[in-house]
């Protein structure tokens, strides 16, 4: 489960700065199951758990067992509210989302343009993970298949690893967390370490704040048991295989985390064309997107499908045994009817037209300006690369 705000400063004319938050829960199929808006975050959200819960029930589908989260993951004083919401699912554990969990800690840098950031973020994650030792040995192998058959003579392993890319570690690699304890000693020894004159630039510049890093830690202590991996349980799904240079690959999809859903914030924002909409015309472009938004489905087609009538078609004619057709609906709001109905109004089309264009029209667009540069995907620092360069060798490199 998480949450965004950009998409809500769209929302012109009457409805203008009513939305606050707009709220997705997704599953570990990359599927977005829920999505709704609120005026304050976190807030507002038990009718859409109660929908939620309904669903599953309704459907005879397991309940989940795990839910990441980026906030209220753990309380001091007792249940925390996120699993309260969901009470019914009495063996769910509410973890919190390692990304998340890694940007608080980008809080207590100077500057995220320092020379020595991306080496920070690099050596966190690998304090918090490692990789699976035999998947990294196969994606090694096929590499240098690939530079062999590209006419690239041998190269060492550690040349090798610079040219092996975070997305084809995601994609053939698995992680683990490597436990509270291990954690917590590499991570306080990592914070030292840029907390001294070797977290410093070629300028002499550091690259955290002492007192906010110290502060930052001291605080996110207590969340390193929420990250951690639960026992014998598969975080993984094999979704095919993809041959590499001579070798056969095993892909595989990560149900860790929320990555996913920070992934489907950029498509959401664009599903709204040019910078504000009415209401509903906000809740149409929304709903038309999430149709239009190309994902995992039941039906062993490769081909992408953006009609979501031709995909069920395709589905339905497939063999696929894990195929199964749509429920109907459950009656659950979502978008702006989610908004209105807690406030005791309803989505409907304004009596007078002309009227809503000039309230969209007066909407200011210089909050939601499109600049022209094109949104790439984020990519996940959560993966440890496995080759990060030291400090040192950097400032060396900035000497020259």
């Amino acid at each position: 489960m998480d949450s965004t705000k950009k998409v809500t400063k769209k929302v012109a004319g009457a409805a203008a700065n009513t939305a606050g938050w707009c709220t997705n829960v997704g599953n570990e199929h990359g599927q977005v199951l829920v999505w709704v808006l609120t005026a304050a975050e976190g807030h507002g959200l038990w009718p859409m758990a109660a929908g939620l819960m309904r669903r599953y029930r309704e459907a005879g589908v397991a309940p989940p067992v795990i839910m990441y989260v980026e906030r209220d993951c753990c309380s001091p004083h007792g249940q925390s509210q996120v699993r309260a919401m969901f009470a019914e699912w009495r063996e769910l554990q509410v973890r919190l989302d390692i990304w998340h969990f890694m940007r608080r800690f980008a809080a207590g840098v100077t500057t995220e343009a320092h020379q020595l950031y991306g080496i920070f973020m690099a050596r966190l994650s690998r304090c918090i993970f490692e990789l699976d030792p035999a998947d990294v040995a196969a994606l090694r192998l096929a590499k240098q298949g690939q530079l062999l058959a590209q006419g690239v003579g041998p190269v060492s392993e550690k040349a090798l690893d610079q040219m092996i890319t975070r997305r084809e570690l995601a994609l053939h690699c698995c992680k683990r967390t490597r436990g509270a304890e291990e954690t917590a000693r590499r991570i306080k020894a990592l914070v030292d370490e840029m907390d001294s004159e070797k977290g410093r630039d070629t300028l002499g510049g550091p690259l955290v704040d002492h007192e906010c890093i110290q502060q930052v830690w001291k605080e996110q202590q207590r969340h390193i048991t929420c990250i951690q991996d639960p026992e014998d349980f598969s975080l993984y799904l094999k979704t095919g295989t993809l041959k590499k240079g001579g070798v056969d690959l095993c892909c595989c999809r990560c149900a860790r985390g929320s990555t996913s859903l920070e992934s489907f914030h950029l498509h959401l924002n664009r599903f709204i064309p040019g910078t504000s909409a009415s209401d509903a015309h906000f809740q149409a472009d929304l709903l038309e997107g999430l149709m239009l938004e190309p994902g995992p489905h039941g039906g062993s087609c490769e081909l992408r499908i953006y009609s979501s009538a031709e995909r069920e078609a395709m589905d339905r004619l497939s063999l696929d045994e894990r195929y199964q057709p749509p429920g109907s609906h459950t009656g659950e709001l979502l978008g702006m009817e989610y908004l209105y109905s807690q406030s005791g109004r309803s989505l409907t089309v304004m009596d007078n037209p002309e009227e809503e264009d000039r309230l969209v029209e007066l909407m200011d667009d210089e909050a939601v300006r499109d600049e022209g540069f094109v949104e790439e995907e984020p990519e996940n620092l959560t993966v440890p690369v496995l080759f990060a360069p030291e400090h040192s060798s950097v400032q060396q490199e900035n000497r020259i």
